[in-house]
């Protein structure tokens, strides 16, 4: 029998008690702007518009308080010096993705019982005949397990070989393809068995694999040691701890007492979530670090990407809610989840938000102007543009300055200690992060979009050889993050955004618009042209411009400080 795992609340308590000090502070001035206005739709649009400040505002606090609790946190034990020894498993996946030094480094464990299956889930007759050629090389220590569809996905595969081929482990790990373990992976995620009879994972940690050739990879990937580092030792003591689907190791029996991995895309949250209700827990070992690969290419980022949203739509559609009633399930995992998953949906949003505040908002509420050019006494008529700014003028104070910065850039907060340690790496992150990042406010809400109308999720190795648009089925291809259509939104929305920052004054859009404009460029022409690395910095420097001229705004000159919200994500 387990007992009700206790959890931290401080952390949470914290964040909302910051938020609630936030709203109450600044919602009364917001809506003193709309005070008395008979206009019923300028007020509607006005609350969302407040609303979304109100998310974003919540979620810049979510990522400062993850970045103190790290800081400020008193180090966890490590595991305990003697482990266990009895048998393991060692679960190696493969979707015509297969890596030979990820397979070497499960082959070369510090255990002293263990046996690595090969769960060949390929479709490519060259890749399946590269696993063999691997078995071959390795008879003794690996099985080739393979099945006759591919039903129910990497969770599929998971239960085929776990309930057909490995029967005699009492413990069994989850290694990606791509993914390299150290030798005594094994060893020390299995020595934290012994923390507690109530554990029923231990998730390692992650860094960039030092050795992936891409030069996408190599100028974002940095980004995964900070997500890692940052974000989950504090779970282990304020909220939830997450398998990621790879990486961990696993207790057999728990397995079997919550039925297998749920078979759908995201199954290792549906899989850690369902083992909460059931009283067991997950452990997050910071010190076993394994390397990872980053997508390798643009359209492979947002392929996961794609993935990660729409797994997380039929999670919520099939798992979430008796995860969130349970009364095993303390109430900080709760919202550690919960906002986990909705920060997937916040690029989305943050669409709306963009053409809320600069096309609905100005035309509800701003004064109309025409811009012209005057030279040697002739003036000449340009185009129409709205004025807010005299609704504002009033709203930006030095608060308000604070945690519109908060808001904004609170999650690259954990890249500033870094930057005097590697400041080429993460000024390079940060000047060629935003085409790609941006780009995912299309992507995610084409994602939602396909789950709610297919009510379907696809499950697409990110290192897939084979993948292609072709190889969906029927609506699902229509959906898929890199369809010719979905560049074609973006190419739309771009030129929709340009417009707007000229008809609002408002040249803080053009970091949106350029990115999403430079989008299908990149996808097109790839990322390792000297030209594409040069445009691709053009979005930050428009949003530094902004950020700079919103400074001065608030020292007492006329900015685009108001027309900077537009980017408050």
């Amino acid at each position: 029998m387990t007992q009700i795992v206790r959890k931290n609340g401080s952390m949470y308590l914290g964040i909302l008690l910051v938020w609630a000090l936030c709203l109450a502070h600044f919602n009364p001035r917001l809506f003193a702007i709309v005070q008395g206005a008979d206009n019923l739709a300028a007020t509607a649009t006005f609350t969302l518009f407040v609303a979304f400040l109100n998310l974003f505002w919540l979620y810049g606090i979510y990522h400062c308080f993850f970045w103190a609790y790290k800081l400020l946190g008193r180090p966890r034990p490590t595991s305990p010096p003697l482990g266990d020894s009895r048998p393991a498993a060692i679960l190696y996946t493969v979707c015509n993705d297969f890596k030979r030094d990820a397979a070497l480094a499960c082959i070369n464990q510090h255990y002293p019982d263990f046996h690595v299956y090969l769960l060949d889930d390929s479709t490519s007759i060259a890749e399946r005949q590269r696993v063999d050629v691997f078995h071959a090389e390795f008879r003794c220590q690996t099985t080739v397990v393979r099945r006759p569809d591919r039903s129910g996905y990497k969770a599929g595969n998971l239960n085929h070989a776990l309930r057909h081929q490995v029967r005699d482990s009492v413990y069994f790990a989850v290694i990606d393809a791509d993914e390299v373990i150290p030798p005594d992976f094994l060893s020390s995620t299995i020595a934290c068995f012994a923390l507690g009879d109530d554990i029923a994972f231990v998730q390692a940690n992650h860094e960039q694999n030092p050795r992936q050739p891409s030069r996408f990879a190599d100028d974002l990937a940095l980004g995964i040691a900070y997500h890692w580092n940052i974000y989950q030792p504090p779970r282990n003591d304020y909220g939830f701890v997450i398998f990621y689907g790879h990486g961990a190791v696993i207790r057999r029996d728990i397995w079997e007492q919550v039925g297998g991995f749920p078979e759908i895309v995201s199954e290792d949250l549906a899989f850690a979530t369902r083992v909460r209700q059931h009283g067991y827990r997950g452990y997050f070992l910071a010190d076993c670090v394994c390397y990872e690969d980053f997508p390798e290419t643009f359209p492979q980022f947002r392929t996961r990407h794609e993935k990660w949203v729409k797994g997380v739509c039929q999670y919520f559609h099939t798992e979430f809610v008796p995860f969130f009633v349970s009364p095993r399930v303390t109430w900080p995992e709760k919202a550690d989840v919960l906002m986990s998953c909705v920060s997937l949906f916040l690029p989305a949003l943050f669409l709306i938000f963009v053409f809320t505040a600069n096309a609905a908002l100005p035309l509800l509420l701003a004064e109309r102007h025409t811009l012209s050019v005057t030279l040697f006494g002739w003036s000449v008529p340009l185009m129409p543009a709205f004025f807010m700014e005299a609704l504002f003028k009033d709203l930006w104070t030095p608060d308000f300055y604070l945690i519109t910065l908060v808001g904004m850039f609170a999650p690259v907060f954990v890249y500033l200690g870094a930057a005097f340690r590697q400041p080429g790496k993460i000024f390079k992150l940060l000047f060629k992060s935003a085409v790609p990042y941006i780009s995912l406010i299309v992507v995610s809400a084409w994602a939602i979009l396909g789950y709610l109308f297919t009510r379907e999720a696809q499950f697409t190795a990110t290192g897939d050889k084979a993948l292609s648009i072709s190889g969906l089925n029927g609506a699902q291809s229509h959906f898929n993050a890199n369809h010719p259509w979905v560049f074609k939104i973006e190419t739309l929305l771009g030129l929709a955004l340009t417009y707007l920052s000229f008809m609002t004054v408002n040249f803080a859009l053009l970091s949106i618009s350029t990115c999403l404009l430079l989008s299908p460029v990149v996808a097109r022409v790839g990322w390792d042209g000297r030209l594409v690395s040069v445009l691709v910095t053009l979005p930050l420097a428009f949003a530094l411009l902004a950020f700079a001229s919103m400074g001065v705004g608030f020292m007492g000159m006329q900015g685009f400080s108001l027309f900077f919200l537009a980017l408050h994500f």
